[in-house]
């Protein structure tokens, strides 16, 4: 599996998730919410001892979501939906399962840890230009120790 996260000029993230079987998913993703810190708080709370945990991304329209189970200590079920609406009351197993796939967690994170790092590349002028929100740096540095110590 791989993840690429692009910050496009003005106000919209791709996230490209390509399982190891199947199609590549392509998520344009808006700054309606800050998708970008909800994904850093996500995994700082997996990495707390979260047994599961929910990322939402709205897309104008609808949203998508990432669900993400720990199946163990070391080993996650990273499964993404497809919801009909933006902002969307339905419990994340009435959307569309579009894959779902097994990965340990520190894979999952270096995975999104790397694409963030993309991300604070840009700098933070540039990146709230882009984004309209500022970079969640707190939760981002405390993903990159969980994952040097693993």
């Amino acid at each position: 599996m791989d993840i690429v996260m692009t910050l496009e000029p003005h106000g919209w993230l791709d996230i490209l998730v390509q399982p190891d079987q199947g199609e590549q998913i392509e998520i344009p993703v808006s700054f309606l919410s800050d998708a970008v810190d909800e994904i850093t708080r996500q995994f700082v709370a997996l990495h707390k001892g979260a047994t599961e945990v929910t990322m939402t991304m709205q897309t104008e329209p609808g949203e998508y979501r990432f669900w993400i189970k720990k199946r163990s200590q070391i080993i996650v079920q990273f499964m993404v939906y497809e919801m009909s609406d933006n902002f969307s009351t339905e419990a994340v197993t009435e959307g569309r399962l579009l894959m779902s796939e097994e990965l340990s967690l520190v894979k999952l994170t270096k995975l999104f840890y790397r694409e963030l790092s993309k991300l604070k590349e840009m700098g933070p002028e540039e990146y709230h230009k882009r984004w309209s929100f500022e970079f969640p740096l707190n939760a981002y540095e405390r993903i990159g120790r969980a994952v040097q110590i693993r």
